[in-house]
Formats: C-alpha cells, structure tokens, sequence
C-alpha cells in the first residue's frame, strides 16, 4: 500500500497532466492497486478518487486538476 501522493506523483511521471493534491490528509491515505501508466490511467485514477472517496476534482485548464478533499 502506497499514500495516494505517492500514486499521484508516480503517474504524473507518464502523463502531461498535472495533479494536485489540496488536502494533505488525501495525500497521506494508503491505498493499494494497480494504474495504468498513461493518460487513460490518469483519468481513471481521477475518477476513482471522485466516485469512491467523495473528492472534489476541479480541473484548471486541460493540464491541470486540483483535487480537494470530500465534496460538500
């Protein structure tokens, strides 16, 4: 298991999107798993953050996503 600040920046290695993480309590849960080291998986991993922990994605332009702890 790998703190989801770990995965985020691991994928950022493959893709142009930049990811931030707002809320340092997000960055710090373990989470386990396999992504796919690409665009696609960005996007599912994204996804995956909003669906299953009730994140905020707010996307700043194309290359750009800010993720905030749980939506309101």
């Amino acid at each position: 298991m790998s703190p989801w600040g770990d995965v985020v920046d691991e994928l950022m290695r493959y893709t142009t999107l930049k990811i931030e993480i707002a809320d340092d309590s997000l960055r710090q849960l373990p989470v386990g798993g396999t992504f796919q080291t690409s665009p696609e998986g960005a996007e599912a991993l994204l996804r995956m953050l909003q669906d299953g922990f009730g994140t905020k994605i707010r996307r700043i332009d194309a290359d750009h996503v800010n993720i905030e702890g749980p939506a309101e």
